[in-house]
Formats: C-alpha cells, sequence, structure tokens
C-alpha cells in the first residue's frame, strides 16, 4: 500500500516537472534585453504579405528562424533584428501570439554574413566599442572617424 502511494507520489512529480518544463519552453521577457529594440503590434502587421509596402526581407527572415527556433507549430509570428555587434552575432527575437509580444535572445545562424565578419579577424584585434550596428547586409562594420 505504501509503494503504491509513492509511486503515485513520483509519477505526479514528473508529471507537474514535465508540464513545467513545456511551459517555459520558449517564453521570453516582455522587455527586450539591452541593445535590442523595442516593437509595436504595428511591425507585425507589417510582415503580411498583403500589405502595400513588402516586408523588411532581412527582419523577416530573421523571424522565421526565431520562429523555427523558440515556437515551432505554434500561431506565432516573430520579427528578428541583429543585436548589438559582438562575436557571437547575438539575434533579438520578437514574437507576437496570444500573449502580446515576447522578447527572447538567440544566436544567428552559422550561415548569416554577420559571421563571416569575424572569421578574418582575430578577437584581440577586434574593439566591439569601434563597431557600428550591423548594416542590413548583416555585416558589422567599423565606424568612420
Amino acid at each position: 500500500m505504501i509503494s503504491t502511494r509513492i509511486l503515485l507520489l513520483l509519477a505526479a512529480l514528473a508529471l507537474a516537472c514535465i508540464a513545467v518544463g513545456s511551459t517555459n519552453q520558449g517564453q521570453g521577457k516582455p522587455e527586450p534585453v539591452k541593445g535590442c529594440p523595442k516593437v509595436s503590434e504595428d511591425s507585425f502587421r507589417g510582415l503580411n504579405p498583403s500589405a502595400t509596402k513588402r516586408p523588411n526581407p532581412l527582419a523577416h527572415r530573421l523571424g522565421e528562424f526565431c520562429q523555427d527556433r523558440f515556437y515551432k507549430n505554434e500561431s506565432v509570428r516573430c520579427i528578428g533584428h541583429l543585436g548589438p555587434p559582438s562575436r557571437n552575432c547575438p539575434l533579438c527575437c520578437a514574437c507576437s501570439g496570444g500573449a502580446g509580444i515576447v522578447y527572447t535572445n538567440a544566436t544567428a545562424p552559422k550561415s548569416f554574413p554577420s559571421w563571416q565578419t569575424w572569421q578574418w579577424q582575430e578577437p584581440e584585434n577586434v574593439n566591439v566599442a569601434e563597431l557600428e550596428q550591423c548594416n542590413a547586409a548583416g555585416r558589422c562594420e567599423m565606424k568612420s572617424s
């Protein structure tokens, strides 16, 4: 009798852990991390292909990456934006679903051009403070003096 109760308790504990883990997966923050832009619901309306303006192709493609990474098989729309320049090529993700806008950070895919920027320079030769925000092509460039 006691062993049945213990087994039921352990099973309930395992189910509770699984439930908490699945709800935390893909959760972000209500505010963007330092260096990442804040977006509005209008930004997501701009992703609509029937809109008069064509969507920003970079934000749209990076948003698809964010959606695949954090919200696969969910009806969520994401916008991606390159984060502050650094060697790990951060990616700011803003996703809109039923719970408003959620901000999550990721690392840009290895095939993304910002990785190529760092391949030709040794890390000790790069002063991150001298870099500007990555341009539309995804390359981080030195500030012009």
